[in-house]
């Protein structure tokens, strides 16, 4: 574009020069024969630098031709690469696909649940937990959620304890006070501004340690207290403190 003005500004410095020498030429000796050498020189500058405009000018058309080229191309480009970032990275886990970790099941379980309530601190204390089975604590909690579909809508006609024993779960009531008494913070979580009390559980594993066993600690309202009739999951993976640990 400079070299095309600039140009241009050649070109008319050019006609100026030209015109005026005819003028003088015209001037000085109107009847001449043959034309004046500088006029002629004039002439020749002015045909040279109209050729160069002229080429300047078919390069920026065949410039601006070309961005036009290049801005579709980067638009279409742009378009692919929108629709392949909003594409899945992956697909979601397969139903038949274990979880590979014990927050994992505890998410999957949440989001299949119809009747569980899923506290945060379930989701917090699973995500530290380094059960190795994580598939049976997403089995358990599956069994455990139709037992508090029954619960909640009191068509439950055996105890919780009897109903997890029939779904192959083993299910203790509570634990002891004892336990509760030294370690009162371990035993509570919060949902929704309330303080629910944990006890009833679910016992997972064999052996010792973490990676071994595993317990799923609950809260089981029945109505009367500040949440709604049900089964509440406060705590997934580590054993908690009790008498024993």
């Amino acid at each position: 574009e400079r070299a095309l003005t600039a140009a241009e500004q050649r070109a008319a410095a050019a006609e100026g020069r030209l015109a005026a020498r005819r003028e003088q030429a015209q001037e000085a000796a109107p009847a001449a024969a043959a034309p004046d050498a500088q006029i002629i020189a004039l002439q020749d500058e002015l045909d040279a630098v109209r050729a160069h405009r002229e080429e300047l000018l078919t390069q920026v058309e065949e410039l601006r031709e070309a961005g036009t080229r290049d801005q579709r191309t980067i638009t279409r480009l742009s378009t692919h690469l929108a629709e392949a970032g909003a594409a899945p990275d992956a697909s979601p886990p397969d139903a038949d696909t274990p979880p590979g970790t014990v927050r994992e099941a505890v998410e999957r379980a949440a989001a299949r649940s119809a009747h569980l309530v899923f506290t945060d601190a379930a989701t917090a204390s699973a995500a530290d937990s380094p059960y190795r089975r994580p598939g049976e604590i997403l089995d358990a909690l599956e069994k455990l959620d139709v037992i508090a579909g029954r619960y909640a809508g009191g068509e439950m006609g055996v105890s919780l304890t009897q109903a997890a024993t029939e779904a192959g779960l083993t299910y203790k009531g509570n634990v002891s006070e004892l336990a509760r008494s030294r370690s009162p913070h371990d035993y509570a979580v919060t949902h929704d501004g309330h303080r629910l009390d944990l006890g009833p559980h679910l016992a997972l594993g064999s052996g010792s340690g973490a990676g071994l066993i595993a317990r799923i600690y609950l809260h089981v309202a029945d109505g009367s207290g500040p949440v709604a009739r049900g089964i509440y999951v406060g705590h997934v993976g580590r054993h908690l403190p009790d008498t024993t640990t």
